[in-house]
């Protein structure tokens, strides 16, 4: 038990940094392209990232490398409740990626008050034409899962 625990804890700990690494990069990435209406702007597509739509994916990412590191120098009983937490991040990550991908056009919202200065959600969601998602918001929705599994 003890040769396979020791095998065990270096293949989580690198799942863990990859899989947060992972969430941080698929935040950078365009989770949404809105079309505008033709009167409303000058541009009549925006690329909205998950910086923008999932804000809340790059502090779960963070907190997930920070708790890799914790768990490199924790005793077993503390590796538990570590593993506990690390479940939460996860589905932290899988529930802000799934009300993202629910309201695209409240997400995405922030970028469109920026290119055409229009505020209030019936405003905005006047404004568009059409939503289309990428493959993005789904990646970080298994990666929530992966970490939920690493964490149990």
């Amino acid at each position: 038990m003890a040769v396979r625990s020791r095998r065990l804890k270096p293949l989580s700990l690198i799942a863990g940094v990859v899989l947060s690494a992972l969430t941080l990069l698929a935040w950078t990435q365009t989770w949404f392209v809105i079309v505008l209406v033709a009167a409303a702007t000058s541009e009549s597509a925006i690329s909205v990232t998950g910086g923008i739509a999932a804000p809340g994916l790059s502090a779960f990412s963070l907190a997930g490398l920070a708790l890799v590191a914790a768990l490199a120098i924790a005793g077993p009983v503390v590796r538990v409740i570590l593993g506990v937490l690390q479940a939460a991040i996860g589905v932290g990550i899988a529930i802000d990626s799934v009300i993202a991908m629910g309201a695209p056009i409240a997400s995405s919202s922030a970028a469109i008050t920026k290119v055409t200065g229009v505020t209030g959600a019936d405003s905005v969601a006047s404004l568009v034409a059409s939503a289309s998602q990428t493959a993005w918001p789904w990646i970080a929705v298994v990666l929530g899962g992966l970490i939920t599994v690493l964490g149990v």
